[in-house]
């Protein structure tokens, strides 16, 4: 498979099989928010899924934003030897292709938001147990302009001081990491 995967388009929404096909895997019952994959070539590459109305509290927009690590909060604390959070730490010094899709809550599908980075990770106390943190970055794309035909880098919209929160009163079911009942606010 060849990274990034040019079959997979920024802004596009797909379901499940069409995210198993274009990837060539299996997620089994459900997507869940951290998904190591390996290709034909033995090269990793992480599937990153967050959810409007999961029960994390991601912060997720364009440009840098905060994503929570895997596991449950009936789990209790997260650890960074889980296989999800272990590979996002690692990706931190030793940078693979993360895909990362994200669900609104109206949404039929999981849009595609591009590459990310992770640019940093930290263990906090949530309130009520310690969540692994990371700081992920938007990857600039090249794309094209019609004029000129010449590549041009796209720089992603400026988020900052845009919270994310999580509205405590809504819940899902999956599992992994994803976002829990967004609001913005500034």
């Amino acid at each position: 498979m060849e990274h990034p995967n040019p079959a997979v388009e920024s802004g596009k929404a797909y379901d499940q099989a069409g995210i198993e096909a274009l990837f060539e895997t299996g997620f089994g019952y459900r997507i869940s928010g951290i998904n190591v994959r390996n290709d034909d070539d033995g090269n990793r590459f992480v599937l990153l899924f967050a959810k409007e109305g999961g029960p994390y509290n991601d912060s997720v927009s364009m440009g840098e934003f905060s994503y929570i690590g895997e596991g449950l909060p009936d789990k209790g604390d997260q650890s960074t030897d889980s296989l999800g959070n272990a590979a996002l730490i690692q990706a931190q010094t030793e940078p693979v292709p993360i895909y990362f899709f994200y669900q609104g809550e109206h949404d039929d599908g999981w849009v595609y938001q591009g590459l990310v980075d992770v640019a940093d990770h930290e263990l906090i106390h949530d309130g009520d147990r310690t969540v692994l943190e990371f700081t992920m970055h938007h990857r600039a794309e090249p794309s094209e302009t019609e004029e000129t035909g010449q590549q041009t880098v796209s720089q992603p919209e400026n988020t900052a001081g845009t919270r994310v929160t999580r509205d405590a009163g809504r819940h899902s079911g999956l599992g992994g990491v994803q976002a829990a009942g967004l609001r913005s606010i500034r």
